[in-house]
């Protein structure tokens, strides 16, 4: 991006490197955010220290437990602070983990979770238990479109540009003759827009949730036999052990529920911060990122910087180069 000299012709807006810096540094924090989620348990270093513009910096470090049992811990953003009571601190490590917690029109948002879950369904290393989820997961976010017919109707509209009429509201009604045996109370006639969303909405809905259900309840069994080895909070260790133990009492000791106690307590235990080191090795990378000469550097490409300096393994595992020039093509 360095000045090529006079009459080299370059295409690059003056905000390109900027755009890149952003995305990037947006796409190792959402990498961060999904390991913290899927660790379960967590718990946050934080610390601050002036920075050359003599702006007081938080930064926020999560200690967590990696898939492959590897306790990591990563950095994930600075924030300024203005308070170092206790209120304010919790208030901002609140805010931080809201930021964390991570949908346009009806087909696109229904096709884009099933192609998502489909990739993860098609994972040679997933799980029964995971599969079991995903689907279960996926059926509820259908059943919950079903409410949503007024807000796919209105993102339509504004689309498409056309007014709110339906074919059915400017067809001449038909009637139905009538015969000797009926009644002669006339029939109930939907408008346009309810005969859509009965006829149509609501039936595509019902369909893809009865699908759901009945893929579901095929490894219903299977999960709440072996769900217990994921350890789920919302399950009883010991009966949930002890029943697995008694379908398997050649393989599996009546010990295993202590055992799986015994796991999750270690879980807890290593995931506990011992020292502050990484969150001073973030303030040294700081004051090499917002130096005496960047002392006007805006918070977000700080952020940015940051956590591509704090964080280099990981961004050379993602490689998101790539990656990011497509957003910046559609901006």
């Amino acid at each position: 991006f360095g000045w090529k000299g006079k009459g080299t012709v370059s295409y690059l807006l003056s905000t390109t490197c900027e755009e890149f810096i952003q995305l990037m540094g947006e796409k190792i924090k959402q990498t961060i955010a999904k390991e913290i989620q899927n660790a379960k348990y967590f718990s946050v270093i934080v610390d601050s220290t002036l920075d050359f513009s003599h702006v007081d910096q938080l930064t926020f470090i999560f200690r967590f437990v990696d898939p492959d049992w590897h306790v990591v811990e990563r950095f994930l953003a600075f924030e300024p602070i203005e308070s170092h009571t206790g209120e304010s601190l919790a208030d901002c490590i609140l805010a931080m983990v809201d930021k964390m917690a991570f949908m346009a029109h009806f087909w696109n948002m229904v096709l884009d979770r099933f192609q998502a879950t489909s990739q993860q369904l098609q994972r040679h290393d997933i799980d029964i238990f995971t599969a079991t989820h995903l689907i279960s997961s996926l059926q509820d976010f259908v059943a919950a479109q079903r409410d949503g017919f007024e807000a796919f109707e209105r993102a339509a509209m504004n689309v498409s540009g056309v007014s709110l009429c339906y074919k059915r509201d400017i067809q001449r009604a038909k009637k139905r003759k009538t015969m000797a045996d009926e009644s002669a109370e006339p029939d109930v006639l939907h408008d346009g827009r309810d005969q859509f969303r009965v006829e149509t909405f609501n039936v595509i809905i019902d369909k893809l949730t009865s699908c759901l259900q009945h893929r579901s309840e095929a490894y219903k069994h299977l999960t709440e036999l072996f769900g217990v080895l994921f350890m789920p909070e919302n399950v009883d260790i010991t009966a949930s052990a002890d029943a697995l133990s008694a379908s398997y009492p050649l393989d599996l000791d009546k010990s295993l529920a202590d055992e799986l106690t015994h796991f999750r307590s270690f879980i807890l235990f290593v995931t506990l911060p011992v020292t502050n080191c990484e969150g001073e090795r973030s303030f040294s990378k700081m004051s090499r990122v917002k130096n005496e000469l960047r002392t006007r550097m805006c918070q977000e490409r700080l952020q940015s910087l940051s956590l591509m300096a704090i964080e280099s393994e990981l961004l050379k595992e993602l490689r998101p180069a790539k990656k990011c020039i497509s957003p910046i093509l559609i901006l």
